[in-house]
């Protein structure tokens, strides 16, 4: 039986996402969300999004939030938005 929990998914930043992470002063929660977004096994484990985000999942990191759209046949993460839970879903 063949699993895509084995397989490594490429990563990929929206133009959005690359920004927000290069305008964040603490460098310290730029790590942590980049370390987050690279650990990202199995992109199933994450939460799916529901209401106008369908189709997107999200993790938690802190009080940040990055959002993403998996594409399982090409093995790719897109990166869609990262940002605080206070701001990302507006």
């Amino acid at each position: 039986m063949d699993s895509t929990k084995d397989m490594v998914y490429d990563i990929e930043f929206s133009s959005a996402a690359d920004k927000y992470l290069k305008k964040l002063s603490n460098k310290e929660d730029v790590k942590r969300i980049r370390d987050a977004i690279y650990n990202i096994k199995d992109p199933n484990d994450s939460k799916k999004m529901k209401g106008k985000l369908k189709g997107l999942n999200r993790i938690q990191v802190g009080k940040y939030r990055i959002i993403f759209k998996i594409y399982k046949k090409e093995f790719v993460i897109l990166i869609v938005e990262v940002g605080k839970r206070s701001n990302i879903y507006k």
